[in-house]
C-alpha cells in the first residue's frame, strides 16, 4: 500500500471480559500460545503508514502487557500504552488523547479481541476513511431474522438484505472522530461501537465489506473457532 497519508490506530484494552469466565481478561488469553492482544497489536503494527499504535489498558495490566510485546518481539517506538478504563467509549477517549496521535491523517479503532483481522482490512478501512471520513466494516447476515414483541412472539421478519454485522477496526478521519468523542465524552453518552456514536449525532458512517475471519472472541467456544481458523490459515500457506 503506497499512501500519502498517516494513520494512527487505538485499541481499547481495558475490559474484563467477564462473559469469558476465569480469572484472566479475555484479551489476555493465549491463542495457540500468543495472549490475543498481542496477536492484534502484532497485525496493527504490520499496517502500511501507521505511525503510531495506542493501546488503552487497564493500569494493572500495563506491566505485564508491556512484557508480554517485549516476549514477542513487539516493542516498537510507535507503540504506547496509557490508562484506559472498563467502558470502552472512555478506553477510546483515552487513547484518541495521546499526543502521538496530533497529527495522524486517519485514526483507525480495532477491539483488542480481534485478533484475526487482516492488514488488508485495515489498510481498506483506512483508504476508505480518507474517502468517506468515517467507515466501518460490515458482513452480511445469513440468518432468518425475527423481530419479537415483549412476549417473546414474531411481530416481523426482517429484512436481512440491508443488514450488516458491524466489525472493527473501524475508521474516521481524526478530527472528525476526536470531536464525536470529546462530545460523547462530556454529555456522558456511552455506545458498542464508535459508528454508534457518529450516527447518534447525525454523520453518514459508510460500510465497506468485511472479514468472515474477523471474530471477536467473547467466549471460550469463540478461541477454540480462533485457533482452527488461524491453523487453517496457516496450513494454506505451505
Amino acid at each position: 500500500m503506497s499512501a500519502s497519508y498517516s494513520i494512527g490506530i487505538v485499541i481499547p484494552a481495558g475490559g474484563r471480559g467477564r462473559r469469558f469466565g476465569g480469572d484472566r481478561p479475555k484479551q489476555f488469553v493465549e491463542l495457540d500460545g500468543v495472549a490475543v492482544i498481542v496477536r492484534t497489536l502484532q497485525t496493527a503494527l504490520c499496517v502500511a503508514c501507521v505511525k503510531t499504535v495506542v493501546v488503552a489498558a487497564h493500569p494493572d495490566e500495563h506491566a505485564e502487557l508491556a512484557s508480554l510485546l517485549q516476549q514477542h518481539g513487539c516493542a516498537d517506538d510507535r507503540l504506547f500504552i496509557v490508562d484506559g478504563s472498563t467502558e470502552r467509549h472512555l478506553s477510546v477517549g483515552k487513547g484518541l488523547s495521546h499526543p502521538s496521535l496530533d497529527d495522524v491523517d486517519v485514526i483507525l479503532i480495532h477491539d483488542a479481541v480481534r485478533p484475526l483481522a487482516s492488514v488488508n482490512l485495515f489498510e481498506r478501512v483506512a483508504e476508505s476513511a480518507m474517502k468517506f471520513d468515517a467507515v466501518i466494516p460490515g458482513i452480511p447476515v445469513a440468518d432468518t431474522l425475527k423481530r419479537i414483541d415483549g412476549q417473546g412472539i414474531i411481530s416481523e421478519t426482517v429484512d436481512r438484505s440491508t443488514i450488516r454485522r458491524a466489525q472493527t477496526p473501524q475508521g474516521f478521519r481524526a478530527a472528525l472522530i476526536r470531536d464525536v468523542y470529546a462530545a460523547a465524552i462530556e454529555q456522558q453518552v456511552g455506545g458498542t461501537d464508535c459508528s454508534t456514536l457518529c450516527e447518534r449525532v447525525g454523520i453518514r458512517v459508510h460500510v465497506i465489506e468485511g472479514e468472515e475471519q474477523n471474530i471477536k472472541v467473547t467466549t471460550p467456544p469463540d478461541l477454540a473457532l480462533a485457533s482452527a481458523l488461524l491453523r487453517s490459515a496457516a496450513s494454506s500457506d505451505t
